[in-house]
């Protein structure tokens, strides 16, 4: 089951930057960065950038994304090769949009089934989902879940052997209640992306 159609018409209501917004298959399940971290077993993926891992059993297995706040990502995990890309941007420039199609067209030389994932933004951010939704649908790609806004900071990891995602536990315990809330404005988030 896949999701563009679904977020495409929810779009076009002003209001839906209004609350968090999931459409996946399940709850993501929680997995601790001691746990990634241990043996270099993950790599993080900053903003502005492009990281793709293929899996293998003795090579990092994990990208993991911390602080996600008003930016967010794409993430393209090929089912059948095992290959993962994340893209973590801002705004869906040029650059972003040249390290998504390159991935892509790596997988067209072997018959690829690629679920993607989008993830991030915050509550009343005037996110471009029409420019992020063309794009998808350009590309004729299955969106599989869609976490957007809320007024929480993000922490993920992806999984280059299962192709899932967790929510990453910084702390290796369980987050308290409003614990995650951003406190970050979008003024500062945007001052600290043109330094």
């Amino acid at each position: 089951m896949s999701f563009e159609e679904t977020l495409e018409m929810d779009a076009r209501d002003a209001a839906v930057n209004g609350e968090l917004y999931y459409r996946g298959s399940k709850p993501r399940p929680n997995m601790s960065r001691s746990a990634m971290d241990a043996d270099r077993n993950g790599g993080y993926v900053e903003l502005g950038s492009f990281e793709d891992i293929a899996y293998h059993p003795r090579k990092e297995r994990y990208l993991a994304v911390i602080n996600l706040t008003y930016d967010a990502i794409i993430s393209l995990y090929n089912v059948d090769s095992r290959e993962l890309g994340v893209c973590r941007f801002y705004r869906l420039d040029d650059s972003a949009r040249r390290a998504v199609d390159g991935f892509l067209r790596r997988m067209s030389r072997a018959p690829a089934n690629i679920e993607v994932r989008l993830i991030g933004f915050q509550n009343g951010q005037d996110a471009p989902l029409h420019e992020i939704m063309d794009f998808v649908r350009a590309r004729k790609l299955k969106l599989v879940e869609i976490d957007l806004f809320g007024p929480n900071v993000r922490h993920v990891s992806m999984d280059s052997m299962l192709g899932s995602d967790f929510d990453l536990l910084l702390e290796d315990r369980i987050y308290r209640p409003g614990e995650l809330k951003n406190t970050t404005t979008l003024e500062q988030f945007e001052r600290a992306v043109k330094k």
